[in-house]
């Protein structure tokens, strides 16, 4: 049954990603037994959403112009998800701007990410500094990540996965996030 599901959401994605993130959020992907015990599937999911993020996020003109044409989006020291997420939304199209997965495991590479995904808190907090001084977006896990500055976070609410903004933090970084997409957060930051 989870093969099929994930069958499904491929092709949703490709064809309707807005619907699909309204409707993951709002159904609450995760609440299935079959789909919390495959971390995979959730991992694939989340990168869904950071993609469909990026589709509801306007960065400032000198950030979008830096790599031309191309949306990085780095993944934070770890391999494994890196694989899933490269996997998942490499090679797609943003906003008129091709996704580009990098890993990456040293801070000093961060000036080149648009978006970072830092699934380990650790790594946010032990690069907070850089993360902070090149004006990415910041994506992590847990409540207490928009509190300490990540700008969305995912979490679980009752067994479906939510997620969260910081909208004070974006907009302090120059991007402007869609009504549409603060509208499904599970709660944002002021």
């Amino acid at each position: 049954m989870v093969g099929s599901q994930i069958s499904l959401l491929r092709s949703l994605l490709i064809s309707c990603p807005r619907a699909v993130l309204a409707m993951a959020l709002s159904l609450g992907l995760g609440a299935s037994p079959a789909i919390a015990e495959s971390g995979q599937l959730e991992l694939k999911v989340k990168s869904a959403f950071i993609y469909n993020f990026t589709k509801y996020i306007t960065w400032p003109v000198n950030e979008a112009d830096k790599s031309e044409g191309l949306l990085s989006i780095c993944v934070a020291k770890n391999s494994d998800i890196f694989d899933l997420v490269e996997e998942t939304i490499d090679g797609k199209i943003s906003n008129g701007r091709t996704v580009e997965v990098s890993l990456v495991r040293d801070r000093t590479a961060l000036s080149d990410c648009d978006l970072v995904y830092a699934q380990d808190s650790r790594v946010a907090q032990e690069w907070r500094e850089e993360l902070s001084s090149y004006g990415i977006v910041t994506v992590g896990e847990g409540g207490n990540f928009v509190d300490d500055g990540g700008v969305f976070g995912f979490v679980v609410l009752d067994g479906k996965m939510r997620f969260e903004i910081n909208l004070a933090k974006a907009e302090k970084k120059g991007l402007k996030i869609s009504s549409k997409l603060l509208s499904l957060a599970q709660r944002v930051v002021y």
